[in-house]
């Protein structure tokens, strides 16, 4: 019988003139802006020049709805993905509500005036008696060392806790158990 050649390692596989990979190119993305709202977007590679503009408008509408629930997904996803309030789901339900009542982004640097943190410290100072002032909670806590210095505080943590817990419970109400 004869022998099958063997299949060379991976690494001897390489020849030497085996064109690199190209490098993944880049590009350059801009909104379009009529006034203070989203029109369209740019997209220009960075290595050429080349660019392509897009105004939803333009588009048919059936591919506006595809691109709006793919916005949506994004938005709200990444809504979820990146909470740190411990409540991503509330976190969620929050951003969807400001979409209803017509707000696209209420973030100040990253800190959305319904954010748990906020809500707890809020609600830590109001039961302590205190004013709260939510606008200037929601501008403090644009600064991480005073997040993470209110987590500390029990009074907030508490709030925190119940407020999650409301949360949680609204959310149990809705809950199908059929199949546990």
């Amino acid at each position: 019988m004869a022998k099958t050649p063997k299949t060379p390692k991976t690494e001897d596989a390489t020849a030497a003139g085996t064109p690199a990979k190209p490098s993944k190119a880049k590009l350059k993305r801009q909104y379009i802006l009529d006034g203070d709202d989203h029109a369209g977007m740019t997209f220009t590679e960075v290595a050429t020049g080349r660019s392509i503009s897009v105004r939803v408008d333009e588009l048919p509408e059936h591919i506006q709805r595809q691109a709006a629930a793919f916005g949506l997904n994004v938005v709200l996803g990444n809504e979820f993905n990146t909470d740190t309030s411990g409540d991503a789901f509330g976190a969620l339900s929050d951003r969807l509500s400001g979409l209803h009542s017509g707000t696209w982004a209420s973030r100040e640097r990253g800190v959305s005036e319904t954010s748990l943190i906020v809500e707890a410290i809020v609600r830590a100072k109001e039961s302590a008696g205190q004013k709260a002032d939510r606008e200037a909670i929601v501008a403090k806590c644009a600064d991480k060392a005073y997040v993470a210095t209110a987590k500390k505080v029990a009074a907030v943590k508490l709030a925190m806790a119940q407020i999650q817990a409301e949360r949680l419970e609204s959310r149990a109400a809705e809950s199908d158990l059929s199949d546990l």
